[in-house]
């Protein structure tokens, strides 16, 4: 992770300020350690609507994935359907 930010800076001049966990593995001692390494915020796999009332919420933030083989308009049709 460390050798990643750095190739980022070194790339393109700015710091990584957000962690997504590959397939939303994550666990108490990854969570203290991307604080550690100051990042701001993480998002997870859960497919949920995050509610951020706290700074701590930050490093919980969820995400709704979309198949590769399914078009961003069927992705959102579908999640309509889901909410209604």
């Amino acid at each position: 992770l460390t050798k990643f930010n750095d190739r980022m800076y070194e790339e393109l001049g700015k710091k990584t300020t957000a962690f997504t966990f590959p397939f939303g593995a994550k666990s108490e001692a990854t969570i203290k350690v991307v604080k550690e390494m100051g990042f701001k915020a993480m998002l997870d796999c859960e497919e949920k609507i995050t509610e951020i009332s706290t700074e701590e919420d930050l490093y919980n933030i969820h995400r709704f994935l979309r198949p590769n083989n399914m078009s961003t308009k069927d992705f959102f049709e579908n999640k309509v359907k889901i909410a209604a």
